[in-house]
C-alpha cells in the first residue's frame, strides 16, 4: 500500500456537494445582536448519536421559491456513507457494478430513508437522531424524480467521547530569527493566526527563547492563537524536538554537562555491545534528551528521520534510527515535515506501519519546519482535546487522539493517523475550516496593525485594537460553538 492509500481517507469524494447550503443551529438565534460576517454559516454541523436534535438548513437561494411555496412537492433523504438510513436499521444499495445489478436493487429505494420536515421562515427543519457515528448527506429531492437531488448538505454524527473533544489545528516546528529563520517569532505567529491555526511553537535551533519571547509578546493579546513553548534540540545526530517543556533542554544541558553525561554513560551501558562507538553516543545522547524532555513536562518527538541531508545521505544512521525507535524512549514522531524531500513520508510511513507489527505505537505528528512566513501552512497537526491549552493537547497527543496532515500543494491534503480521526478530520476540513480560516484572517488584519505597537501596550491605540481583537477572537469562539452544538 503506497503512501496515498495508508491510513488517508477519500472515501467520501463522491458525496461531496455539488452546493453548500447554509446548516443552522439553534444557536444561531443567540448571535442574531452580534455583528457578524454574512457569509459564514453559525450553524451546528457536528452531533452527538442516539441523542434527538434539531437540524435547520437554509434553503439555497436558486430553489427557495419552490420549496416554500410547495413544500410537498418535495422529499428529504438522509444517508450515512455506508447508504444507511438515519436510524441504521434499513440499507440503500447502489446499482453498481454491473454484473450485480439485478431487478431487485437496481434502482435505489430512497423511500426507507426519508425524513420529514417542516419549512421554519426560509428554512427546512428536520427533528434527527443518528444511530451511529458516521458522515451523513441530506438530500432533497423534487418529488416526482427522485434520480438527482436539487442540492446537498453534510454533517457528522460522533460519539459522546469525540463529541466532548474539540479538534484544534497547530503547527509545533518552525524557526526564527532566533536561529536560522528569516522572520521575526511575531510575524511568525502572525502568519500562523492568518491561515487558521489554533496552536503553535516556535522550535528554533537549541534556542528555547524564541518561543519565550512570542509566548511573552502575545501574552496580552486578546488572539484566539495558543502560543507553547518548544526547542529543537541538538545534543546528537538526531534532531530531538522539546514540546512544551518548562525550561530549556540545552540550557540545561550546558549548564549540568557532568549530570548530563552520567545519564548519557548510564544509557550507553545498556546498549548491545556491537554498535559502532559514534552510533552508540548518538542513541545514548538522543535519549538522555527524550528524558529530560519529559522529567521537564514536555512532549519528547524524533523530527525527520528520512531527512537527506543535501538529497546525498541521511542525516541519522539506519542503525540509530532503529535503536531508538526500538527502545521505545519517546513519544511522536514527525511523519510529515513540508521543509524536506516527499520520499521521507513514504520512508517514515514506511517504517510506522512496521513498528504496529511490533506492538510500537507512537503518536504521529506533520509539522511545517518552516524558516520563513512563506513556508507555513505545508503541513500541521489536528488535535482532538479537551481545550488548547498544553496540558490537554499532551493527554490528547499522548493517546494518539490527533492526526497529521500533509498539506502540500501536491498533497491535496493527505490525512494520517488512526482511521476514526481520519475520517471525522477530512469531513472538518472540507466544512469546518474553511469559514474558521476566513474568521481567522480577519483577526489577523487586526493582529497585524497591533504588532508594530507590541512595545506600547499601554497606549490608547493599542487598546483600542486589542478591544477589536477580542472581538474578532469572540467571533472565532462562537463561530466554533455553533458548528459542534
Amino acid at each position: 500500500m503506497d503512501r496515498k492509500t495508508f491510513l488517508k481517507t477519500g472515501f467520501f469524494t463522491s458525496l461531496a456537494s455539488a452546493i453548500l447550503p447554509r446548516l443552522c443551529a439553534e444557536t444561531e438565534q443567540k448571535f442574531s445582536s452580534q455583528k457578524l460576517p454574512k457569509d459564514v454559516s453559525f450553524c451546528q454541523r457536528v452531533f452527538k448519536v442516539n441523542t434527538p436534535s434539531k437540524l435547520r438548513i437554509q434553503i439555497p437561494e436558486k430553489f427557495k421559491k419552490d420549496v416554500l411555496q410547495n413544500p410537498q412537492g418535495f422529499k428529504l433523504v438522509c444517508l450515512s456513507s455506508d447508504r444507511y438510513a438515519m436510524s441504521a436499521k434499513k440499507r440503500l444499495y447502489i446499482d453498481f457494478p454491473l454484473w450485480r445489478r439485478s431487478e431487485k436493487i437496481d434502482k435505489m429505494n430512497y423511500e426507507n430513508a426519508l425524513v420529514d420536515f417542516e419549512i421554519e421562515e426560509d428554512r427546512l427543519l428536520i427533528d434527527v437522531n443518528f444511530a451511529n457515528e458516521d458522515l451523513y448527506v441530506m438530500e432533497l429531492f423534487k418529488k416526482d424524480s427522485m434520480k438527482k437531488p436539487i442540492f446537498k448538505e453534510h454533517v457528522f454524527a460522533v460519539k459522546e467521547d469525540l463529541f466532548d473533544m474539540r479538534p484544534f489545528k497547530g503547527d509545533m516546528h518552525m524557526h526564527s530569527i532566533f536561529s536560522d529563520g528569516k522572520n521575526t517569532p511575531e510575524e511568525m505567529g502572525h502568519k500562523c493566526l492568518q491561515l487558521g491555526m489554533d496552536f503553535q511553537a516556535l522550535s528554533d535551533h537549541n534556542k528555547y527563547e524564541g518561543s519565550q519571547h512570542l509566548m511573552e509578546a502575545f501574552k496580552d493579546l486578546n488572539t484566539s492563537l495558543k502560543i507553547l513553548n518548544a526547542e529543537e534540540v541538538h545534543v546528537s545526530a538526531v534532531h530531538v524536538h522539546s514540546i512544551g517543556s518548562d525550561r530549556s533542554i540545552t540550557n540545561w544541558v550546558n549548564e549540568n554537562k557532568e549530570t548530563f553525561s552520567k545519564s548519557v554513560e548510564k544509557i550507553l551501558s545498556t546498549l548491545p555491545k556491537n554498535l559502532d562507538s559514534v552510533d552508540a553516543r548518538d542513541i545514548a545522547e538522543t535519549e538522555a534528551a527524550f528524558d529530560l524532555i519529559r522529567s521537564f513536562g514536555g512532549i519528547a518527538q524524533f523530527n525527520h528521520p528520512y531527512w537527506y541531508r543535501g538529497d546525498e545521505c541521511m542525516h541519522v544512521s539506519k542503525t540509530v534510527r532503529e535503536e531508538v525507535f526500538n527502545r521505545k524512549n519517546f513519544d511522536s514522531i514527525e511523519v510529515v515535515n513540508s521543509l524536506v524531500n516527499p520520499s521521507a513520508t513514504d520512508l517514515i510511513l514506511s517504517h510506522v506501519m512496521e513498528l504496529l507489527l511490533k506492538g510500537a505505537d507512537y503518536s504521529i505528528i506533520s509539522d511545517s519546519d518552516a524558516h520563513s512566513i512563506t513556508q507555513i501552512g505545508g503541513a500541521y497537526t489536528i488535535v482532538f482535546a479537551k481545550s488548547k491549552d498544553f496540558k490537554d493537547l499532551k493527554a490528547s497527543i499522548l493517546d494518539k487522539k490527533n492526526v497529521a496532515v500533509d498539506n502540500r500543494p501536491e498533497h491535496h491534503p493527505e490525512i494520517f493517523g488512526n482511521r476514526r480521526y481520519v475520517f471525522y478530520a477530512d469531513f472538518l476540513i472540507k466544512n469546518y475550516y474553511p469559514s474558521l480560516t476566513k474568521l481567522k484572517l480577519d483577526e489577523s488584519e487586526i493582529l497585524a496593525l497591533m504588532l508594530p505597537l507590541l512595545k506600547e501596550k499601554d497606549s490608547e491605540k493599542f487598546t483600542t485594537l486589542n478591544k477589536e481583537l477580542a472581538e474578532k477572537s469572540d467571533i472565532v469562539k462562537k463561530y466554533s460553538d455553533s458548528f459542534f452544538g
